[in-house]
């Protein structure tokens, strides 16, 4: 949008994002050259997979009920005829992940493993996506930290990448596709026809996008922002060759792309009645209760608890509680810990955000007022020299490729703080937030800057009178800020790999207590049971089917809770002596619950003639033994 200024190498300072933007060819070498910057893609995306393959192999995390719900849709899509437009009994999320699932259990079966495997691979592709918009928009060695930090993640970014069916590799790979090409888009390749297939393949690509999950919005919203300022900017230059019946054109096979790709959820709205809409709001907690105290503790939990944890805070602190939803049983230095370092965390990343987004800001508003002055002549936008013409084209492609990701994160972070989810519900909610790993480069650009400048003056001894010692000291901060990341990463990913060998927990294709429960079911006929939402739909994935439950409330075993297939609960509703299952190693379930079964059965209630107690692998099973 902006003229943008050079790289030099005499500066002493980080540079700004337009001089780390600029030159993208050029800028690394000596440090990252050549083959030596393959060689780290390759090394990136070899840890990426070594890494999530062993946990995959492990069991870990363990299949918890939304991810069995993918699995039993994809059995149903292969041998049972079904074809879901939407994950069962959430109209708001796309089934999407079921039918690339498909043909994967086809090849290996179908397992908790082969679930892992097909994350493991979405994720490879949103790195290798990724990698090369941020080559392009920002530099090479910008590119190459945010790879390695993408690349080894913590602890909570491992459970949302390889964890499916909870928005995380589709939020992330959906939206650094529709952002590279917008930006192959802006670089105006020189055919027509070229150009048709990218607008169709970004219409195609959003509507996929927003069908799947609306946690992509925010990126769609940048990208449509960036599309439509410079159609305007092409009408209003009267560009040569390009009327308004070209563009109009073009809109239309975006737009048309756009419905292909978004139609199964434009069908099932008109099927609801807008009901899809209103459900996704409700899921969300939009709407209500918003009041001063909600607004204060919803903008709360996101900087101190929710932001934090996806950058490494859970790490740093194990024990600590988040402000302020605290455990009653906790220290008040614990929940003063949780919250500076939470907030640490927080300003480091609003920091960098800025260091991108202030010179962003300033740069339309030199172009809002450029455009004034000149009553609509851009003063530097145009060149008569084909090169320069070339170059400055560039450089606007790379200019909207840095706001659309600072459009994109912001809103990201706005739409969870605005939430009611965000604080009811932070412990797994905080999937919502994981659009924000697209502001990774943000940070790399902030930080590898300080590393450029530490790397001139170790090696330029002519160098070193130049960059003065204040630079040098805040160069030297980065770089420790930098390894931090680094160590945070490293360490989370040790302690997901310690914690995957536990066997009890985790396992494929299911842990050891799971495995002992499934065979105490079937010893004791008592495969139909009633059970709590993070161990029903889990089990019957893991016994392949064999099993089937119903789904009660936390708080009473003879309340419905949330059941997302009518067939699964006529499976227990008509057995004669359905078991009742309940996990004592989570606080999911109330302990009054098995206390009041427990209890019926000793009173002898005749819904419970004939049933005993057992506790097997944690698990407390009340079922029929007969008369």
């Amino acid at each position: 949008m902006a003229a943008e200024t050079t790289d030099t190498s005499h500066q002493d300072l980080p540079q700004s994002p337009q001089q780390t933007a600029a030159a993208p060819h050029s800028r690394g070498r000596g440090l990252l050259a050549g083959r030596g910057e393959w060689l780290f893609v390759i090394v990136a995306l070899a840890a990426t997979t070594v890494i999530r393959f062993i946990l995959a192999f492990r069991g870990w995390p363990f299949v918890n009920s939304d991810e069995a719900t993918l699995g039993l849709m994809v059995d149903d899509i292969l041998w049972h005829g079904a074809h879901p437009a939407f994950t069962y009994g959430l109209h708001h999320l796309g089934a999407i992940d079921a039918y690339l699932q498909a043909p994967f259990f086809l090849l290996l079966g179908p397992t908790d493993l082969t679930i892992r495997i097909v994350t493991t691979f979405q994720i490879l592709f949103f790195l290798v996506i990724f990698y090369l918009f941020t080559r392009k928009v920002f530099s090479v060695p910008v590119a190459l930290v945010t790879l390695f930090l993408l690349a080894l993640g913590g602890e909570q970014a491992l459970l949302f990448q390889l964890r499916a069916n909870r928005h995380g590799q589709d939020t992330l790979v959906f939206s650094a596709l529709l952002l590279w090409l917008v930006y192959l888009r802006l670089c105006r390749p020189n055919t027509r026809r070229y150009l048709f297939l990218l607008d169709l393949a970004i219409g195609l690509v959003a509507g996929l996008a927003l069908w799947n999950t609306l946690l992509t919005l925010p990126f769609a919203l940048g990208a449509a922002l960036a599309l439509a300022v410079e159609a305007i900017k092409i009408l209003r230059r009267r560009v040569a060759g390009i009327s308004g019946q070209w563009l109009v054109r073009q809109a239309l096979v975006l737009v048309a792309g756009f419905l292909v790709g978004f139609s199964p959820y434009l069908v099932d709205f008109v099927k609801t009645k807008g009901g899809i809409v209103k459900e996704g709001f409700s899921t969300a907690g939009v709407g209500g209760g918003h009041g001063i105290e909600a607004i204060i503790q919803q903008v709360g939990v996101t900087f101190t608890y929710a932001l934090p944890s996806l950058f490494g805070s859970t790490t740093v602190c194990a024990q600590c509680q988040p402000w302020p939803l605290t455990d009653p049983a906790s220290s008040a230095s614990q929940v003063f810990m949780m919250t500076v370092i939470g907030l640490a965390i927080s300003g480091l990343f609003l920091g960098c955000w800025l260091f991108v987004v202030i010179p962003l800001i300033g740069d339309t508003w030199s172009y809002i007022r450029s455009y004034r002055q000149q009553t609509g002549s851009f003063r530097g936008e145009q060149s008569n020299n084909p090169t320069e013409r070339a170059e400055q084209v560039e450089q606007n492609a790379r200019w909207w490729g840095r706001a659309m990701l600072a459009i994109g994160t912001g809103i990201t972070v706005l739409q969870y703080a605005s939430s009611r989810a965000s604080f009811t519900g932070p412990g797994t909610n905080t999937r919502y937030l994981v659009g924000i790993y697209l502001a990774v480069p943000f940070v790399a650009v902030a930080l590898s800057a300080s590393v450029q400048v530490l790397w001139r003056w170790l090696t330029g001894r002519q160098q070193r009178r130049v960059i003065s010692w204040r630079a040098l000291l805040l160069s030297f901060c980065g770089v420790i800020l930098l390894l931090a990341l680094f160590a945070v990463n490293t360490v989370g990913v040790a302690n997901a790999l310690q914690d995957a060998t536990n066997t009890q927990q985790y396992g494929v294709p299911a842990s050891t207590r799971d495995t002992q429960l499934l065979n105490f079911l079937a010893a004791h006929h008592s495969t139909r049971f009633y059970t709590t939402w993070l161990v029903c739909y889990h089990l019957m994935f893991a016994s392949r089917e064999q099993d089937y439950c119903y789904v009660v409330s936390n708080s009473d075993a003879f309340t419905p809770g949330t059941n997302l297939v009518p067939s699964y609960q006529q499976q227990v509703t008509s057995t004669a002596h359905p078991a009742y299952v309940f996990d004592t190693t989570t606080s999911e379930v109330n302990p009054s619950v098995p206390q009041d079964i427990a209890h019926l059965i000793a009173t002898g209630d005749p819904r419970f003639t004939g049933y005993t107690t057992a506790l097997v692998g944690g698990y407390i099973v009340f079922y029929y033994a007969g008369p």
